[in-house]
C-alpha cells in the first residue's frame, strides 16, 4: 500500500471514529447540565433550570438559596435539582450552578478526611467505605453541624444531631453507595466549622 492510499486508509478510520464518538456519547449533548448563574427569583427546575446534581457557589452578596443561608465563597456541594421542583433564592448577590464533578477527599494525617463545604457526599468515590468516627471544630460556639448518612436514593437511614446534642462524637459505618450528607450548620453554611472524619482500624 503506497503512502497516498495509506492517507486515505487512516483518514476513513478517522472519520467513522469521530462519526460514532457524536451518536454514541454526550458530549455535545445539548441537554447536559451547564454553569448557570442566577440571582433573586423564583426558577423551576426542567424549565429554568435543567434537572441535575449541582454545586451551589455564591459568586458575590449574600443569598438564600432554599432556605440555606450564604455569603460570598460559600458553597453546597452535590445539590439535587429535580423536575418540577422550585427554586427560590432571596437577598442581593448571584449564585452560580456549577454541575457536580464529585471530587474525592484527600485522606490526610492518620486517616483523617477533613470536609470543609456543607453537601451530600459518595461513599465509594469521594469517601472510602469504612467506620468512622465523625466530630467537628468549631470557632463558633453557636457553630454545630447536621449530619445523616442516606441510602443510594437519599433516603434517610441514620442522623447524627450535633445542634442538639452534647455528644461530640458519633461512631458511623459506611457502605459502598451510600451518601453522607453534612451540614456545617443548619439553614446557614459556616466557615467557621469544619467537620472531621477519623477512620477506624478493623
Amino acid at each position: 500500500m503506497n503512502k497516498g492510499k495509506l492517507a486515505v486508509f487512516f483518514s476513513i478510520i478517522f472519520i467513522c471514529i469521530a462519526v460514532f464518538t457524536l451518536r454514541y456519547t454526550n458530549i455535545f449533548d445539548n441537554h447536559q447540565p451547564k454553569n448557570i448563574v442566577i440571582q433573586s427569583g423564583d426558577y423551576v427546575v426542567g424549565k429554568n433550570i435543567p434537572e441535575g446534581t449541582y454545586d451551589v457557589i455564591v459568586l458575590h452578596g449574600e443569598v438564600k438559596f432554599m432556605q440555606m443561608k450564604m455569603r460570598e465563597g460559600d458553597r453546597w456541594l452535590a445539590v439535587q435539582l429535580r423536575r418540577g421542583e422550585h427554586v427560590y433564592v432571596e437577598g442581593k448577590g448571584k449564585v452560580r450552578l456549577k454541575p457536580s464533578r464529585f471530587e474525592k477527599i484527600e485522606r490526610g494525617r492518620n486517616d483523617i478526611y477533613q470536609i470543609n463545604y456543607s453537601g451530600f457526599y459518595l461513599v465509594g468515590k469521594q469517601i472510602p467505605e469504612g467506620t468512622y468516627i465523625i466530630t467537628y471544630t468549631s470557632h463558633d460556639i453557636k457553630g454545630k453541624p447536621f449530619v445523616q448518612l442516606l441510602s443510594s436514593n437519599r433516603d434517610v437511614i441514620h442522623t447524627y444531631d450535633f445542634q442538639n446534642s452534647r455528644d461530640k462524637y458519633y461512631k458511623v459505618v459506611c457502605e459502598k453507595g451510600q451518601i453522607l450528607e453534612v451540614h456545617k450548620n443548619l439553614f446557614a453554611e459556616s466557615k467557621h466549622v469544619v467537620v472531621i472524619l477519623k477512620k477506624m482500624n478493623r
